[in-house]
């Protein structure tokens, strides 16, 4: 029987200041963020995977917000979450990212609003379900948490990746989908696509188009399957 994850009750969402916990490298653009969430805020930040948070911070004595993705899984018992992490990849001209990423840092506080969004799947109810999931760069992002839980709450469903990104050293989470394919051998794949770089297989290079997404379709997963 498939391990199952509990549904947060839909609520408004409010801001809270949290502290970060750490702020790791993902790729030259790209960093990870956690934030520690104390016991007593567990139940405002339990989360579905696919759904994101805002961030609020005063900068050059303006107040700025940004959403971004959760990118990794909810915990599966239920119990509400002790940390809450995402992805910010530093966008040109972009003033919150580039901020984030030139001061943020541990032990640092920042207003961090309870999860929202619907990007997400209906859980329980995936067995046997082969999802598929397209991201380009920084959309890796809510995918992480989307396909971790498809895979670790159902022993029959499988996840299918279509990651398109401009080179090898842009990619995001290189690292954790090695590790996730090599956990789900059978029933996770991760193809990328880079358009900037030539690859082997003419499919996988080359920016997507509506020609190109119907081709790797055809060759990854027809969708009559």
């Amino acid at each position: 029987m498939a391990t199952t994850t509990a549904t947060p009750a839909r609520r408004r969402g409010r801001f809270h200041e949290l502290e970060v916990a750490s702020v790791r490298p993902l790729t030259a653009e790209s960093i990870e963020v956690t934030f520690s969430v104390p016991e007593d805020l567990r139940g405002e930040y339990a989360y579905l995977p696919g759904q994101y948070v805002a961030l609020r911070a005063e900068v050059d004595g303006q107040e700025l917000r940004r959403s971004y993705s959760i990118c990794r899984p909810p915990r599966l018992d239920g119990s509400g979450p002790g940390s809450i992490s995402v992805a910010i990849k530093r966008d040109l001209g972009g003033r919150f990212s580039t901020w984030a990423h030139a001061n943020l840092q541990a032990g640092d506080r920042l207003q961090v609003m309870s999860p929202e969004g619907r990007f997400t799947t209906g859980l329980p109810g995936l067995d046997d379900a082969h999802l598929v999931g397209i991201a380009a760069g920084s959309g890796i992002t809510p995918m992480m948490a989307l396909a971790h839980t498809t895979l670790e709450t159902s022993g029959t469903a499988r996840f299918t990746l279509i990651f398109t990104n401009r080179s090898a050293l842009d990619v995001m989470f290189l690292e954790e989908l090695a590790d996730l394919k090599d956990r789900f051998p059978t029933r996770f794949a991760v193809h990328h696509v880079l358009s900037r770089e030539q690859r082997s297989a003419p499919v996988l290079s080359g920016r997507i188009d509506q020609a190109k997404l119907d081709a790797l379709l055809d060759v990854v997963v027809p969708p009559e399957r």
